[in-house]
């Protein structure tokens, strides 16, 4: 007797009461949301941490190809036009610095970076599992490496630029602006 009088003391508390208010529903979805925009910044702050330091990476890796380059041609004496053999690729090169094609410098991140695609370079990457997210666009005298999943790949991009006739050495800018 004692435990159903304890039951119906239990239920007397929740007369007329069979679920959540809506106003209890709407403070908990409100805080599910707070904590979901909180965690989701987190995580989009990371992506585009990510994008930036590949991009940092890629330009100071061109630097440092482009000047390993210019050190193989000068030990080997070449001044014009021509190619290099390094380790398993052929470079090609012009006084002595890696040509703005993609023969030269972007020759040394074939496999790494994609030339700019067409629909059936796309399905060709894709049909071989290689989801490559530079893209390398060439044009004359420079090559524009461009991240192909940022917010604006114009301008998440490295730039190569070489113009033998004009310039002494390659000049390489990045352009971090939009890999936020």
């Amino acid at each position: 007797m004692n435990s159903l009088s304890k039951e119906k003391s239990g239920n007397a508390r929740f007369k007329g009461r069979s679920a959540f208010t809506l106003v209890e529903l709407i403070v908990v979805i409100v805080i599910l949301g707070i904590l979901a925009a909180y965690v989701t910044g987190r995580f989009a702050s990371v992506d585009a941490d990510a994008r930036v330091s590949v991009m940092t990476t890629l330009a100071a890796s061109l630097k440092t190809n482009s000047t390993a380059i210019h050190g193989v041609t000068t030990s080997r004496g070449i001044t014009g036009q021509g190619k290099v053999h390094l380790g398993d690729i052929d470079v090609a090169v012009n006084r002595g610095y890696a040509t703005a094609t993609k023969e030269g410098i972007a020759a040394v991140f074939d496999g790494i970076v994609s030339k700019e695609e067409t629909p059936s370079s796309v399905k060709r990457r894709v049909s071989q599992n290689r989801p490559s997210k530079i893209v390398a666009a060439v044009s004359e005298h420079q090559i524009a490496f461009k991240y192909r999943t940022a917010r604006n790949p114009e301008t998440c991009k490295v730039v190569y630029q070489f113009n033998p006739k004009k310039q002494k050495a390659p000049k390489i800018e990045a352009n971090l602006s939009d890999c936020y």
